[in-house]
């Protein structure tokens, strides 16, 4: 993992463990940090200093919780909080700060989960202050992410809005590429889960042998290496959404364990015979066709219809190419801000280069493209020849065949207008020409709404 937060991020960390205090030298040294051992001396600097993010040990606001609530409430656009707990007390402290904390980290952690629950965190702060944008009657072109003005892509804003009302199972498909962990996110964000935790898990990034153990927790003793319980994130995710990437890559037996959290809200830890609530909503996606894999075997057919109340579906690059031109123009802004150099801009050329381009990696594949031509290139115009080869070579191949685009009625009137234009418009010339009687003629220019007299 890349160990790596925000270079704006700032961060103030009420904590004083010596083991804590060494993860944050070593994987925050980047990081605008403030760190302070009491309660009392955070709020001395929230009154004067802008934070994007606290971490605090729960040892150090007891007694003082309606304080610091307080002033967070005051600035909740731009603070968000994690609580630090340990194991034994997590459940206690996740009721206490429930709607307060935005996520919360066990002790002891090490440095991957620490940036990891960070990053997801400052996403939580930018999604908010992206909501703003999710009602208004205008074209969306920044959705939570999701770029686009195609009438595809407002249907799927329309969709995700309304699927973010309810609390209901929701199925994203579509090619890998395509967006769908940002449809799940926009989803939550907009939800009345919205302040609870957002889980996202790759079930294909799993070795199945610890699949189980991941998404339901284990207590001590459950297995060989179980030297402490863990809690899963299905309990990490309570009253907040989890996002099962990948859904279809679990195995029968977890879709079984999986089916009764979604029948009766409940799952035990490996090892425990201690039912545990699930009061969690759960997104899922596939790249694949799952109602296909449901037919023949591979895939519960109880399980899939209780995810799949909500259907969602993204549609491939190549089926909404009119974004292709704001995309371009979004990355390169993007990129070109990130790398500290000038503004780009690309050539009528390249843009339509891009838009006959398939994209077999779909939006994913877009990015990359224009990341690597701003980190290669001085240029502040992208012409054709600046484009992969791969991408020239589509629109070469689009305009040398352009024909095989068009069905054979266009073809064939296109042809018939050469040969009228030819003649002058005299359609008994153009019919022997055609090898055709001129009634034939007629027929086809009646047709094609282009009758003339002589």
């Amino acid at each position: 993992m890349d160990f790596k937060v925000h270079d704006d991020l700032s961060l103030l960390i009420i904590d004083d463990e010596e083991k804590n205090q060494n993860l944050y030298k070593k994987y925050l040294i980047n990081s605008n940090i403030c760190n302070v051992f009491s309660l009392k001396k955070g709020i001395e600097k929230l009154r004067d200093n802008h934070f994007d993010i606290i971490i605090a040990d729960v040892n150090k606001i007891n007694g003082e919780m309606d304080y610091l609530s307080e002033i967070i409430s005051d600035k909740k656009k731009s603070i968000e909080l994690i609580i630090l707990s340990d194991y034994k007390s997590m459940e206690k402290t996740m009721e206490l700060f429930n709607g307060i904390a935005e996520d919360f980290l066990i002790k002891p952690f090490n440095g991957e989960t620490l940036i990891s629950i960070i990053n997801r965190t400052y996403l939580k702060l930018v999604h908010k202050k992206e909501k703003d944008n999710l009602f208004n009657n205008r074209p969306i072109n920044n959705f939570y992410g999701l770029i686009g003005q195609s009438k595809r892509m407002q249907y799927v804003f329309n969709e995700i809005v309304k699927a973010a009302a309810t609390s209901a199972n929701v199925l994203i498909t579509g090619e890998s590429g395509t967006g769908k962990e940002l449809v799940a996110r926009a989803i939550h964000y907009n939800s009345l889960r919205s302040k609870a935790p957002f889980i996202t898990v790759n079930c294909a990034g799993i070795p199945e042998s610890l699949l189980e153990s991941e998404l339901f927790g284990y207590v001590k003793g459950a297995f060989t290496g179980a030297h402490s319980s863990r809690i899963g994130f299905f309990y990490t995710a309570q009253n907040g959404t989890i996002f099962l990437d990948e859904i279809t890559e679990i195995t029968p037996v977890i879709q079984v364990k999986l089916l009764r959290i979604v029948q009766n809200k409940e799952f035990y830890m490996l090892g425990s015979s201690e039912c545990q609530i699930a009061d969690v909503r759960i997104i899922t996606a596939s790249n694949k066709d799952v109602m296909e894999l449901t037919k023949k075997g591979f895939f519960r057919e109880d399980l899939y219809y209780r995810l799949n109340v909500i259907p969602i579906h993204l549609p491939p690059l190549r089926e909404r190419r009119e974004d292709i031109k704001i995309l371009t123009e979004y990355f390169s802004i993007k990129y070109c801000k990130e790398l500290n150099k000038n503004r780009i801009s690309f050539t009528d050329d390249a843009i339509q280069a891009f838009e006959l381009y398939s994209w077999p990696g779909n939006i994913r594949e877009l990015e990359n493209v224009i990341q690597r031509i701003i980190v290669m290139t001085d240029k502040e115009i992208i012409t054709l020849n600046d484009l992969p080869l791969l991408i020239q070579q589509s629109k070469k191949t689009v305009q040398e065949y352009s024909y095989i685009y068009k069905s054979l009625e266009q073809i064939e009137m296109e042809y018939i207008k050469t040969v009228l234009s030819y003649t002058k418009g005299n359609k008994t010339i153009a019919a022997k020409i055609l090898d055709i009687d001129r009634k034939t003629l007629w027929d086809k220019l009646r047709k094609l709404g282009q009758i003339n007299s002589n």
